[in-house]
């Protein structure tokens, strides 16, 4: 370094307001900042080139000397130092500092050089001994631990919880004290969370413990770590907060569930069946034990659905998060039975916000369902009867007007094909006249199912009046479609009807009209086909014939 170099360190480290030193790689100090040389009370003359680890500073103990000593090796190595150590000022004070040694390289790479700086951290340290005096004061079981976890202090509370002094908890391993010994499980739990605190991570679990009399209570036990000014973990808080009487709350619950006379259940958050109410075991015939340790989406309930079993998994996943649930669905029930219930599960959290526990809830709304049902029905039963004819059941000339009008507007709009077939019995009346009017209804009834039987997409049947029907057709490509559906509606009417012990037929007349051909609305196609129908029936009977 050259002494221009050297001039312009010097003035950089005299201005320092930490307390700094250049030093060789020998360890001899070559220059000493006024700062340091102030805090000793000793002029700069007598530090310079004497040993750095034999300074006023480092007298006073052996091991920081041989500490210091290892530093400044690693330090000509490359190695950066930085920790935390006491150093001896003027009048014997001691300070806590946080100290830090670089290598400074030369033009070529090489370590020319050691800067030795020194940050007062005696106010944090303080800190750190009033964080001593505030857990003492502490209502919670408190313990000041090293990062080993050995403990370096006990409040009062978590003392007098054991009924044995502070001391007799002092230097020993967290994990081994009176607290854990009644559980190997516990100890080897605490042992792994003071690991995991030691390079940083917070701890917050329920756990029990063991106080005077060999009595456990059940705590929130958080673990914290405490670093200083490097970043690094010095020590770890340990705090128990007494929740014994929220688990009581948990077992009360337990009570309450039971006594509920709507079917209740008590899950673990993986959807293991921890308790079931008598409700709910009642309704299957089976004990409640016999339903405890067991999946509730395999229980007896959902053995007859496997999608039922899916959707239940779903929903206990879903409500482990910390969503409620609540949807209809059918259970089983004792002698197979199935019933319907409106499904609830709740998740039900501890003091961390975890979820530990889920209710599931069924209340039975078969008889409501059972009415919807039958309002359903009524209210399609109301409609077929608006809209059909009650002794064919085919729709009535209502329906058909109205189906008929929707058909010829989209026929319109897509310029598709449309026909009307206008049908009339021959000889129903000499049925009505000879036998009676019940015989004629059986005629009707019969061409009614067979008419059906006929129909397919775009089509309709109707019952326009006594023994008059018509036919829509829509969508059809050529005229030969026309003539083979109404030789087929012939054909079906020309077979004999039974009438008790007689047997009679009858004969259709069609008249057929297409849109746009004969007319462009549903009256004028009834009118042009009724037309053409009464042609036939006045002529050869039995046949069918298109509109003029």
């Amino acid at each position: 370094m050259n002494s221009s170099g050297e001039h312009s360190l010097s003035d950089y480290i005299d201005a320092l307001t930490t307390f700094t030193a250049l030093i060789t790689l020998a360890g001899d100090i070559v220059l000493v900042n006024k700062s340091a040389t102030k805090a000793s009370g000793l002029s700069v003359e007598n530090f310079i080139g004497k040993a750095f680890k034999s300074c006023h500073w480092w007298n006073f103990n052996r091991t920081t000397q041989d500490q210091l000593e290892q530093d400044i090796q690693e330090c000509v190595l490359g190695k950066h130092i930085d920790r935390e150590v006491k150093i001896q000022i003027s009048y014997g004070q001691f300070l806590n500092i946080r100290f830090i040694m670089t290598p400074i390289t030369d033009a070529t790479g090489k370590i020319a050089y050691l800067v030795a700086e020194g940050q007062d951290i005696t106010e944090r340290s303080e800190s750190l001994s009033n964080l001593s005096n505030y857990i003492n004061a502490l209502s919670t079981f408190t313990a000041l631990l090293t990062p080993e976890g050995e403990v370096e202090l006990v409040n009062k509370v978590a003392a007098e919880a054991t009924g044995l002094p502070a001391d007799s908890f002092i230097g020993k391993a967290f994990k081994n004290c009176y607290w854990w010994n009644f559980s190997p499980a516990s100890q080897e739990q605490l042992a792994q969370n003071i690991h995991d605190c030691a390079i940083g991570k917070r701890i917050d679990r329920e756990v029990k413990l063991q106080i005077a009399g060999g009595q456990f209570i059940n705590i929130r036990f958080i673990l914290t770590p405490i670093t200083n000014a490097t970043g690094k973990v010095t020590n770890l808080v340990a705090e128990g907060q007494d929740i014994t009487e929220r688990s009581e709350d948990l077992i009360n619950l337990s009570n309450y569930i039971n006594a509920l006379s709507t079917f209740t259940v008590q899950l673990t958050p993986a959807g293991v069946i921890t308790l079931v109410n008598k409700a709910a075991a009642e309704i299957t015939g089976l004990s409640a034990d016999s339903f405890i340790g067991k999946a509730a989406k395999d229980s007896y309930w959902w053995n007859f659905s496997r999608e039922a079993q899916y959707q239940l998994e779903q929903d206990i996943k879903e409500c482990a998060t910390g969503k409620r649930i609540e949807h209809e669905s059918e259970v089983q029930v004792i002698g197979g039975q199935l019933i319907h219930i409106r499904s609830i599960l709740t998740p039900i959290f501890d003091t961390t916000g975890k979820v530990t526990y889920l209710v599931a809830e069924g209340q039975d709304i078969t008889q409501r369902k059972q009415l919807e049902l039958t309002l359903i029905q009524e209210k399609e039963i109301a409609v077929n009867l608006a809209s059909h004819d009650s002794l064919t059941s085919l729709p009535n000339r209502r329906h058909f007007m109205e189906y008929a009008e929707d058909k010829i507007s989209l026929a319109q709009r897509r310029g598709d094909k449309l026909a009307l077939l206008y049908i009339d019995l021959d000889g129903f009346k000499a049925i009505n006249d000879d036998i009676n009017h019940q015989a004629g209804d059986i005629v009707l009834t019969t061409l009614g199912e067979r008419f059906n039987r006929l129909v397919r997409k775009g089509e309709m049947i109707a019952r326009l009046g006594g023994d008059e029907f018509a036919m829509l057709i829509y969508g059809y490509k050529k005229t030969e479609e026309l003539d083979l559906i109404a030789k087929r509606l012939i054909e079906l009417c020309s077979q004999s009807i039974s009438i008790g012990e007689r047997k009679v037929k009858v004969s259709l007349s069609i008249g057929i009209s297409t849109f746009q051909d004969h007319a462009v609305n549903i009256d004028e196609l009834l009118s042009r086909a009724d037309e053409a129908m009464y042609k036939i029936k006045r002529t050869t009977k039995g046949s069918y014939a298109f509109a003029d």
